[in-house]
């Protein structure tokens, strides 16, 4: 089978994304992240981290992988947003891991909560699958002693 989008869209076999470091642009010349914004209003009602959708999808550009990075402003608001790293093979939608120690906290829709730094990838040998549109934990279990 092949990668599922979620989406209903049928796209002819040899049609590729446009890859997001092409669709996102810079706050400013100087800026080394592309800011992403939420895709709905959401509430954080206890110190539990959630998973918050955001208005982005991989893939991020060939041979790019990323850092997501909280904004300064997010931390400034009471938001911690966890560090993770979207691989250049991933193609679904991109989330932050968000907590509050302040609940509850409402983020609304379109609010700029993060940023990606991409960076290229170079990790010289891999296992030869396909990861799809598969997040968190899609290559296995974290380690755990």
């Amino acid at each position: 089978g092949g990668c599922s989008d979620g989406s209903d869209n049928k796209s002819p076999p040899d049609s590729r994304p446009t890859p997001l470091c092409e669709q996102l642009s810079a706050a400013t010349t100087g800026s080394a992240g592309l800011d992403v914004s939420t895709t709905d209003t959401v509430t954080i009602v206890t110190k539990d981290i959630v998973k918050v959708p955001l208005d982005a999808r991989g893939p991020i550009g060939r041979g790019l992988s990323t850092l997501l990075l909280g904004r300064s402003s997010s931390t400034l608001n009471g938001l911690i947003v966890h560090v993770g790293v979207i691989d250049a093979d991933f193609t679904g939608q991109i989330c932050a891991l968000v907590s509050t120690p302040y609940p509850p906290v409402t983020i609304p829709k379109g609010t700029r909560i993060a940023q990606l730094i991409p960076f290229p990838s170079c990790v010289s040998k891999a296992e030869q699958r396909l990861r799809c549109d598969g997040g968190f934990g899609s290559t296995g279990p974290p380690q755990k002693n």
